[in-house]
């Protein structure tokens, strides 16, 4: 089912004419995974529902009923999509990934072979993005992202320096900085943790002390951006005109930023209701695990992202589908947050009371010694 998806979903966004595709065959196959789901594993899927209800009441909040029911089809398909990515890591079948990595490039070839090299490269979305046959660079960053990113979670070990940045960088060239960004928070999430906070808090002071020193702080943020504090600013100076209009007709995914969308909407009772439960989630569903270093980088990474792109639980956003089924994987084995607890072990200058104080002790000692 994930495959079929990841398919679909790049065949409907591969274009060289900027015309995106208004099929709505990636929606219908979550769907489809969300019934079939519910009927493979019932208990789990409404417990994944259940969890994910507060971002539909949220949308409920803001008057986009129908937004609702796509978060409620997107949280009921995970259980299914997990049990089939975890089947993918446990049996090693890096074959899948490879062939996800070859249909994430048909659009390339295509373009290349019917157009020429030059159709790749286009300055259609304001400045020099590498499209590689796609109609949007963040469609193409992300179908690209998805098998580098399987691959990396496989091999369970650092991969050299090189490697690491080599994609995250490509997409860069590519033009999502938003799709490159989030990956690259992700792996330092994940491989340097404190390298990574290190560098946050480096770079937020850089950027208060840039704003407070330099006049045309605005404009520069505002390129990096791709113009999106324009577009935030307006909307949310012109809040009560934005309130009073059809949201559900398309406007409200033209801000690009979750967060600000939740505001519009739903004012700050939802704002507030999405912070509670993002909190909510660490703390009991991805934290707790044993081996939850993966899903801690792809929750800090969703939560990134959404601040640069509309929603948080698209069934047409495959970085959407990806992270968040990594992220919940244990709703497939049927564990979660409250029972499965991480075993504490004891650190670097901690008493392990099942080791003996003697150091040339052996095993059959220790054995005889206590009794047992």
């Amino acid at each position: 089912m994930f495959v079929l998806y990841f398919c679909v979903y790049v065949a409907s966004n591969a274009s060289t004419t900027f015309e995106a595709s208004d099929s709505p065959a990636k929606h219908l196959i979550m769907v489809a995974a969300a019934v079939l789901s519910i009927v493979m594993r019932p208990v789990r899927s409404l417990r994944s529902a259940l969890l994910f209800a507060p971002l539909a009441i949220i949308y409920l909040l803001g008057d986009l009923p129908g937004y609702a029911l796509m978060a409620i089809a997107f949280s009921a398909a995970l259980p299914i999509l997990g049990a089939g990515m975890r089947s993918i890591f446990a049996q090693r079948r890096i074959q899948i990934i490879g062939f996800l990595a070859l249909v994430a490039l048909m659009p390339t070839l295509v373009s290349w072979a019917t157009l020429g090299v030059d159709s790749l490269v286009t300055t259609y979305y304001g400045r020099p993005r590498l499209l590689l046959g796609y109609w949007h660079p963040k469609e193409a960053a992300a179908s690209l992202a998805v098998p580098f990113l399987l691959y990396l979670i496989m091999q369970r070990r650092k991969l050299p320096g090189i490697a690491l940045a080599l994609l995250p960088a490509f997409l860069m060239l590519v033009g999502s900085r938003n799709v490159a960004l989030a990956l690259y928070l992700a792996i330092g999430v994940c491989f340097y943790p404190r390298l990574t906070r290190y560098a946050i808090v480096i770079l937020l002071l850089g950027a208060v002390a840039f704003v407070l020193t330099a006049s045309d702080s605005y404009d520069v943020f505002d390129e990096l951006l791709s113009l999106r504090f324009s577009v935030w600013s307006e909307a949310l100076g012109d809040l009560m005109q934005l309130n009073s209009t059809d949201l559900i007709g398309g406007d409200r995914l033209s801000i690009d930023s979750y967060y600000v969308e939740i505001l519009l909407s739903a004012g700050i009772t939802g704002l507030l209701l999405f912070a509670g439960w993002a909190i909510f989630f660490y703390v009991r569903c991805v934290r707790p695990f044993t081996d939850s270093r993966w899903r801690v980088a792809m929750f800090a990474a969703i939560l990134f992202f959404a601040a640069f792109d509309s929603g948080i639980v698209s069934t047409g956003n495959v970085f959407h589908v990806v992270a968040w089924t990594l992220v919940t994987m244990p709703l497939a084995t049927g564990t979660n947050g409250w029972r499965h607890r991480r075993r504490r072990t004891p650190g670097r200058g901690q008493h392990d009371p099942l080791r003996s104080r003697n150091p040339h002790e052996t095993s059959v000692d220790l054995v005889r010694r206590r009794g047992t």
